[in-house]
C-alpha cells in the first residue's frame, strides 16, 4: 500500500457515508414519486372523462346533426 492510501477505518467511514446519503435521497425520491404518481392519476382520470364525453358525443350529436343538415337540405 501507498502512503496515500486510505485504511480500513477510513474506507468503512466513506462507505457508511455513502449509505446514509443514498438512503436519505432514496427517502426523497419516494415521496416525490408519491407526489407525481398523485398527479399522474388524476390527469389520467380527466383524459379518459374528456374521451367518454367526446365518444358519446359523437354518438348523439353527429347523427342529430345530419338528420337535421339532411332533412334542410331536403
Amino acid at each position: 500500500m501507498g502512503a496515500n492510501d486510505p485504511t480500513n477505518g477510513e474506507l468503512a467511514i466513506i462507505i457508511n457515508d455513502l449509505a446514509r446519503e443514498m438512503r436519505e435521497s432514496m427517502g426523497r425520491i419516494e415521496v416525490q414519486t408519491s407526489k407525481t404518481n398523485g398527479r399522474v392519476t388524476k390527469l389520467e382520470e380527466w383524459k379518459n372523462r374528456i374521451i367518454g364525453g367526446l365518444i358519446i358525443t359523437n354518438i348523439i350529436v353527429v347523427p342529430i346533426s345530419i338528420a337535421v343538415a339532411i332533412n334542410f337540405i331536403s
